[in-house]
């Protein structure tokens, strides 16, 4: 069972292991920036179709995001992501 984990608080505090993970996601709002951006880091092998719920919106379905690339499939907040980039 691949491990899934909320490392809000752990960013940027301590060095992470995320091969060991299937699944990293975090609010940066915590230690990395401002509200409104999150991070996901996925392994590969976890975004298949047949992992997905049939009710999941595709906003939030890993297959579609991957599939989309560089396209983004809603509107960024680009103030957040503005100072973030200030930030780091």
């Amino acid at each position: 069972m691949p491990i899934v984990c909320d490392m809000s608080s752990e960013f940027w505090s301590r060095p992470i292991d995320v091969p060991k993970y299937g699944y990293i996601f975090a609010g940066v709002q915590k230690n990395w920036g401002p509200a409104g951006l999150a991070i996901a880091i996925v392994r590969k092998d976890l975004i298949k179709k047949e992992n997905i719920m049939k009710t999941c919106p595709s906003i939030i379905d890993l297959k579609v995001v991957d599939e989309a690339g560089l396209q983004m499939l809603n509107t960024p907040p680009c103030w957040s992501i503005y100072m973030w980039g200030l930030y780091v």
